[in-house]
């Protein structure tokens, strides 16, 4: 009885193991390689940031932070292979981006970031600065003084 079953589903059978075999020794599942970032760009002329990678999980998320901030900038959705882009058009441009996916992540300098990158020196949102201001009147005599005239 058994020669028999294995005459009419032997070939099945072992193209079954073979099928679960790959299955779980991870051949057929997203890479065991960690999350990498491949380019991390500003393009001033476009003013445009691209970030890109590989190695996400299949089809799985992958979240881009400013990585200087720990802000999240967007999350993206990688293809079959793992592999994954993001372009924006960011009101700041970040020093560092950070891919997080699957418990893995990866950190890159951004390339040709301007020197104002994450607020740094020459970004116009930078904290006032306030001047001593001073005036000669003689007593009794009010005075208008235009305080922030040189700050």
């Amino acid at each position: 009885m058994i020669r028999k079953f294995f005459e009419s589903y032997g070939v099945a059978l072992i193209c079954l193991i073979a099928a679960i075999v790959f299955v779980t020794t991870g051949e057929a599942t997203a890479s065991d390689e960690s999350i990498s970032i491949s380019e991390a760009k500003w393009k001033a002329e476009d003013s445009e940031l691209k970030v890109k990678g590989k190695h996400a999980a299949r089809r799985g998320r992958v979240e881009i932070y400013n990585a200087a901030s720990g802000i999240l900038l967007d999350t993206v959705t990688a293809d079959r292979d793992g592999e994954w882009r993001y372009r924006t058009r960011p009101p700041s441009v970040p020093c560092k981006v950070k891919a997080v996916s699957d418990g893995s992540d990866d950190e890159q300098d951004v390339e040709d970031a301007p020197d104002n990158c994450d607020g740094g020196p020459g970004n116009g949102n930078q904290p006032p600065v306030a001047n001593d201001d001073s005036a000669t009147t003689h007593q009794d005599t009010n005075i208008t003084v235009n305080v922030v005239q040189n700050d």
